[in-house]
């Protein structure tokens, strides 16, 4: 998961915190349904699979008798660690307040049992205070897709093929589309659809070609990864598939002098302008129209 869904860590202090005042406050029915709510929803966000720092234990998780239901199997089971957090709250809560009355009763004086309680309470949630996130610049949109000049190589019902394609992980083909309003589509991209089966399962992104899996071999690798006559003619017949009319490789992208050097050998000498390289196919696709 990316650090957006990291939601399933609580510390070992406040687990401590919130057994203690499960312990201490037992008898209350509103401590009884907090711990009920807590063991359920954390028992079912070990997902299908129970892991040990990132490492999977081969323990079925509780998540595995349910995760083929429809409607259930797409629910992130991660998430439910969002429905523990709350109750856990309310737990410490209920046990700051415990501790002060406990120690005001004791000393008969109000204030030391207020300030033991808030400093347990403190205690309990440093391990889960904010970390700095880093973060990277948003790429610009090259010149290329902001001023238009992608009207001269892209015709109606034509698609752009960004090299690579976008995934989830890297998006920014999408806002080449924001800044041209939309007047062209991509192939593939970061949306949920079926996954092409007879089951018509869903997934992340498009099913991969032959093209985008090559493409994302050698961005991942940053050298050329090498193709067959057979691969080439696959290459063409994904082009037509997906009606591209241009392949666009941004300068400045991560591995763009592999990128650009081995789709130079399978589709010649691109085009250098607005910041990109472009490689007009439309002699080998416009018949796919």
């Amino acid at each position: 998961m990316n650090r957006t869904e990291e939601n399933a860590f609580f510390g070992v202090p406040l687990w401590v915190a919130a057994g203690v005042t499960a312990v201490a406050l037992r008898r209350r029915v509103v401590v009884q349904a907090l711990v009920a709510v807590v063991l359920v929803s954390s028992w079912l966000s070990l997902g299908e699979e129970v892991t040990l720092h990132g490492t999977p234990l081969g323990v079925p998780g509780p998540w595995a008798l349910v995760e083929h239901l429809p409607v259930v199997e797409n629910v992130l089971p991660t998430r439910f660690a969002l429905v523990t957090l709350p109750a856990l709250g309310v737990l410490l809560a209920l046990g700051a307040e415990a501790v002060r009355r406990a120690v005001d009763r004791v000393l008969d004086l109000p204030g030391p049992g207020l300030a033991l309680g808030l400093s347990a309470a403190v205690l309990a949630l440093l391990p889960v205070l904010p970390t700095p996130l880093v973060v990277d610049p948003r790429p610009q949109v090259p010149a290329f897709f902001s001023e238009g000049t992608w009207r001269e190589v892209v015709d109606p019902g034509g698609s752009v093929l960004a090299a690579p394609p976008p995934t989830v992980a890297d998006a920014r083909a999408l806002e080449w589309q924001a800044a041209a309003r939309w007047g062209f589509p991509v192939v593939a991209g970061y949306f949920v659809g079926p996954d092409g089966s007879a089951e018509r399962a869903g997934q992340y992104g498009a099913t991969p070609t032959g093209l985008t899996v090559w493409l994302a071999q050698v961005a991942e690798a940053g050298s050329a990864v090498p193709v067959s006559a057979e691969d080439r003619d696959g290459f063409v017949e994904d082009l037509r598939a997906g009606r591209v009319d241009a392949i666009v490789l941004p300068e400045d992208r991560p591995a763009a002098d592999a990128l650009r050097t081995s789709l130079r050998e399978v589709f010649g000498t691109p085009e250098h302008t607005g910041g990109v390289y472009v490689w007009d196919v439309r002699a080998l696709t416009d018949g796919a129209r």
